[in-house]
């Protein structure tokens, strides 16, 4: 199994059951969306959801939404749409339209503590996993 298989095994089984470890539902929230941007950062709506189905079950989904959008609207993790023209609820379209998301984009802009540590944790995570150390 390659380290992309593994993490996206342990995206959709395992990650969910880590909540015990944090503190509070927003360190976790971070977390899951951080963890998923280890592999890469672009993510396709389907696939995002999918990741997030699990999450849904132990956090608030207005929790996990509104980490999501400030992520996507900061570049850290942009969701790509892959809606079919027939769908009437596009994930992209919902997070877009958030105050964390353009929360998100002001802080890129501005190069914010908070955005440096998450940009940081991710390249740090991506680094550890992918280059053997």
């Amino acid at each position: 199994m390659t380290i992309n298989q593994e993490i996206s095994e342990f995206l959709m089984t395992e990650l969910a059951q880590t909540r015990c470890d944090f503190e509070d539902d927003s360190s976790f929230s971070y977390s899951v969306i951080v963890n998923i941007a280890i592999l890469g950062n672009t993510i396709s709506e389907s696939l995002i959801e999918l990741y997030l189905v699990p999450i849904k079950d132990v956090i608030s989904e207005e929790l996990i939404m509104g980490t999501l959008s400030y992520f996507h609207g900061a570049e850290l993790l942009v969701v790509a749409c892959d809606c079919s023209s027939r769908n009437t609820k596009c994930l992209v379209s919902d997070i877009e339209s958030t105050s964390w998301h353009l929360f998100g984009r002001g802080e890129k802009i501005a190069k914010s503590e908070f955005y440096d540590r998450a940009a940081l944790d991710i390249l740090e995570l991506r680094e550890s996993l992918f280059d053997g150390g």
